[in-house]
């Protein structure tokens, strides 16, 4: 007897034996019973849960990150058959919700005839007396629901964090309730048990907003996600004790509100007060030597005083824009050879400086310079601007390019200018406004 031939998938192994009716070992069940991979975690991946604060190092994962997995958790697991959107509802604003609130309201008939308004009014009733006990039946079940809702907050807690809940004094009423469990796990995760006082407090996130730079880690950069989620946890840290309110009085005192009109945008002006200074920090912590261009452009924009102000002003305003700007951000990297030579002869130069008094160390760095073992950021800083002579920039990036004539450029003048002469700075804003009639603007 011929035996039947079954095509054979090499993506799934598993299945074809079972197609075959080749029995499978315990060990060699990777798959599901529909025959799809399982996810393995990775032995390093860490488990987003809520973890305590700890002195001198920052948030792991911010508080609301973690507040949403618990969300989408709570709405999949299929435990919360009854109040599932009243729980959710609690769990999204973080305040109680009175069930009497949600009772269903009868409905009325708006038809002229009578008779079929009458019809029609008794079919609402019967509906709102069915509808109305369902309400009281889910209500009956609110506190037990309520308890499996405290139970998965505290299967989102570190065992850290679950140590510090469990000691709190009022630990056996404190466990039933949602709301006020999470408010203590909010206040653990942005305070150390060592600086209980207020402004010591808000002085270690604020220290703690500062010092969340781009780092680098067994060798290897900080990505942008990584950042992003570090600087997030901090951000979050700030805004939960300091609040976004703090910022709305220095708002009042910026060009940007002193330009609105409305008081809707004077509104919205405060609104945005915090995000627009957490997104500076966003960019003040990226790695200057890569991402200090972002910075250096938007200063020299918002310095030319002939445009507009919505000319001029393009900084961001939120956290995602500020990380979309550094994202589209084109990194100018610097060869390996030179970064290596770059080192070696800091380090030359730091031991030759020590040991002289630092006098040695300035011409080390001179020669070194110009044997061509500089990286761009010092090419750039030192080298001089072709149209105002300037150093810091290239004529591509200088404001005064439309404004001096060809013809009277820095790099013209030294070209003609006789080799035993001496050189002279052009002073920018001097040489732009002196003789008006020699350019055309």
């Amino acid at each position: 007897m011929v035996e039947s031939q079954v095509p054979h998938n090499n993506n799934y192994p598993n299945r074809n034996r079972q197609r075959i009716g080749v029995k499978m070992k315990t060990s060699d069940k990777k798959e599901d019973k529909n025959g799809w991979k399982k996810h393995e975690p990775k032995k390093d991946e860490e488990k987003k849960t809520f973890f305590p604060i700890i002195d001198g190092q920052n948030l792991r994962y911010p508080y609301t990150q973690v507040k949403e997995i618990l969300y989408e958790y709570m709405r999949w697991s299929g435990k919360y058959k009854h109040n599932l959107s009243l729980i959710l509802e609690m769990l999204e604003e973080e305040k109680e919700i009175d069930p009497d609130t949600k009772i269903p309201k009868q409905k009325v008939s708006t038809k002229l005839d009578k008779d079929k308004a009458a019809a029609e009014n008794i079919q609402f009733e019967i509906k709102w007396k069915i509808e109305l006990k369902r309400h009281y039946e889910k209500i009956s079940h609110l506190e037990d629901e309520q308890h499996t809702f405290c139970a998965d907050i505290m299967k989102m807690c570190h065992d850290k964090m679950t140590e510090k809940i469990r000691k709190e004094p009022d630990y056996t009423t404190l466990k039933l309730k949602p709301l006020e469990l999470l408010a203590r796990i909010k206040k653990k995760m942005t305070q150390t048990d060592k600086t209980e006082h207020e402004f010591s407090n808000l002085w270690d996130t604020i220290e703690r907003l500062v010092m969340c730079k781009m780092r680098k880690k067994d060798g290897k950069k900080d990505s942008l996600h990584a950042y992003k989620e570090r600087m997030t946890a901090a951000i979050a840290g700030l805004k939960s004790i300091l609040g976004e309110e703090a910022f709305h009085e220095f708002a009042k005192k910026t060009e940007r509100y002193q330009r609105c009109t409305t008081q809707a945008e004077r509104k919205k002006c405060q609104s945005e007060s915090f995000e627009a200074f957490t997104s500076i920090a966003i960019l003040k912590n990226l790695d200057q030597r890569e991402y200090g261009g972002i910075l250096e452009k938007f200063n020299q924009e918002y310095g030319l005083t002939h445009l507009t102000y919505e000319q001029r002003d393009k900084f961001p305003r939120t956290n995602e824009d500020a990380i979309s700007i550094a994202m589209k951000h084109t990194v100018t990297k610097v060869p390996q050879d030179t970064r290596r030579n770059l080192n070696e002869t800091e380090k030359n130069s730091t031991n030759a400086g020590s040991e002289s008094g630092g006098g040695n160390a300035d011409t080390t760095r001179g020669q070194d310079q110009s044997n061509g073992n500089v990286s761009h950021a010092q090419r750039q800083s030192g080298s001089r601007c072709d149209c105002c002579g300037q150093p810091g920039h290239q004529h591509q990036d200088c404001r005064f390019k439309d404004v001096i004539a060809r013809d009277e450029w820095a790099s013209t003048k030294r070209r003609d200018r006789p080799k035993d002469q001496t050189h002279h700075q052009i002073d920018p804003d001097k040489a732009a406004w002196a003789d008006m009639s020699k350019w055309s603007l």
